[in-house]
């Protein structure tokens, strides 16, 4: 069970799952749209005894409280429960708590050695395993040889001797092969007990009645000449024997580093595999905690950049209260440049002759209106919002289909192309005066309307040059620019 934190202290944590519960206390509750469903979550005990629950389940929970020590920069999801629905959740078992004895496949006692046992061990599997195959091997072995011999038994003509006759047997070889070392000091006594033991065996032997060995000569009709030969014959057997021991040991040295290379490289890949599998952990822990924060900022953006970002307070005394919008919501920033949009269609409206306002046929949502410039000879229209139209309650209202409220075709870039013309008509023309009495020192009302129509005209020619803001300028900075620039060409 690894070791589980919370804000780098020692806490209680356990994989859990439950049924989601609706937090009254926040009216913009996260997890709203999944009350009454069963969610994978984290139980976190910490600071004597406070228990809260994590969203788990995309892992990040469970990676926060072990990997990340509970820090506050590994985000999280605090979720309530119903108390009564906490289920326990299994941990992944472990490869050695799958795999169990009466799992083993069947000795196939059938093919000399098993030919099960001979298959070769995956590279994939656990140590474990590797040792529970390797067991399995050596009993399909044991079981093959076990049945060999007892079908050897079984066909022996002779009775077994019994183990005291073994033991008598033993002796006299014993005695008969410290004789021959003492008249040949040349044969080692085990050499020679070891041939007497396997002429006793070929003696048994003889004694069987068989047709292709009526030929031979029995032990107990051996002469001195055949007993020199059979000196004579040991000693040779003797040199080979020492060959094949010393071969026997060779082999048995290159046996033994062969198999401690072996070893050690099968060590080594298997760290080497164990390192791999721990780094492809960390890798797939950390791909599910970039994949909800991907989750989390496109949920963000499929609110729509019309929706308010605003938050609650949770008083102590249980009571929440909602604060105002943040300086950087973009929906705040939107609505306050559309209604400048809106003061200066109005403002314009007023200055040219011929502007009517009529419902907008081509919204459904009711209440939206399209207002019809006439800059010049040319036509522009504009959709003017519902929570607007108290700003032009003094322009003319018309009805669909009216003949100055019958859109010409006009698109947005051949509206932009119509003003630039017209404010480029303005700039070389004298501004129009009205003979409206004015204060003294003062600029006449009709003059100031004019010229600030103008630098308006001309602040919007500058905007369609400069284009859309530049790769990696802050919206925010952007647009408070452009205010400020408006708010300066409206002023008298």
């Amino acid at each position: 069970m690894p070791e589980t934190r919370w804000n780098g202290e020692p806490c209680a944590a356990r994989r859990v799952t439950a049924v989601v519960a609706d937090d009254g206390r926040f009216p913009l509750y996260w997890a709203r749209h999944l009350v009454g469903t069963r969610r994978k979550v984290v139980e976190v005990a910490y600071d004597g005894g406070a228990t809260f629950y994590l969203d788990d389940e995309d892992g990040s929970a469970w990676h926060k409280v072990t990997q990340g020590r509970g820090a506050p920069h590994w985000t999280h999801n605090s979720i309530l429960i119903a108390p009564d629905s906490i289920q326990p959740r299994p941990d992944q078992p472990s490869p050695h708590e799958t795999f169990q004895a009466g799992n083993a496949p069947p000795i196939n006692d059938d093919t000399p050695g098993g030919k099960a046992a001979e298959e070769e061990t995956p590279s994939d599997q656990s140590t474990s395993e590797v040792a529970y195959a390797a067991a399995a091997k050596t009993v399909r072995r044991a079981g093959y040889v076990r049945d060999q011999l007892a079908i050897l038994l079984s066909r022996l003509p002779v009775p077994l001797p019994t183990p005291q006759e073994l033991a008598d047997g033993a002796t006299a070889d014993k005695v008969t092969a410290q004789r021959i070392h003492a008249a040949r000091p040349g044969i080692p006594t085990h050499t020679a007990f070891n041939v007497l033991q396997a002429l006793r065996a070929v003696r048994a032997v003889d004694r069987t009645p068989n047709a292709d060995r009526e030929d031979r000569i029995l032990l107990a009709d051996l002469t001195e000449e055949d007993l020199a030969q059979l000196y004579d014959d040991l000693d040779r057997h003797v040199e080979v024997v020492g060959e094949m021991n010393e071969q026997a040991i060779d082999l048995h040295k290159r046996t033994a580093a062969a198999r401690a290379e072996s070893a050690d490289q099968v060590r080594y890949q298997a760290r080497a595999r164990a390192a791999a599998v721990r780094q492809a952990q960390r890798w797939a822990a950390r791909a599910r905690i970039a994949e909800a924060a991907v989750r989390h900022w496109i949920a963000f953006i499929n609110r729509g950049m019309d929706t308010h970002v605003q938050f609650s307070v949770l008083n102590q005394d249980g009571t929440t209260e909602q604060l105002p919008c943040a300086d950087w919501c973009y929906a705040c920033r939107l609505e306050q440049a559309q209604a400048e949009r809106a003061r200066l269609l109005a403002l314009l409206a007023g200055l040219l002759p011929g502007s009517v306002i009529a419902p907008a046929e081509d919204l459904d949502e009711p209440g939206w209106q399209i207002l019809y410039l006439y800059i010049g000879t040319h036509q522009a229209s504009w959709h003017i919002h519902p929570r607007d139209a108290d700003l032009f309650t003094d322009v003319e209202h018309v009805s669909v289909g009216h003949p100055r409220a019958v859109w010409d075709g006009h698109t947005t870039d051949k509206k932009h192309e119509r003003m630039e013309e017209h404010t480029t008509a303005l700039h070389r023309a004298e501004p129009p005066h009205r003979n409206v009495p004015a204060a003294p020192g003062s600029v006449p009302i009709a003059q100031a309307h004019a010229t600030a129509a103008e630098r308006v005209l001309d602040l919007y020619s500058r905007w369609v040059q400069a284009g859309p803001p530049p790769l990696g300028t802050p919206i925010a900075r952007w647009w408070d620019a452009r205010l400020a620039e408006l708010h300066e060409a409206v002023r008298p």
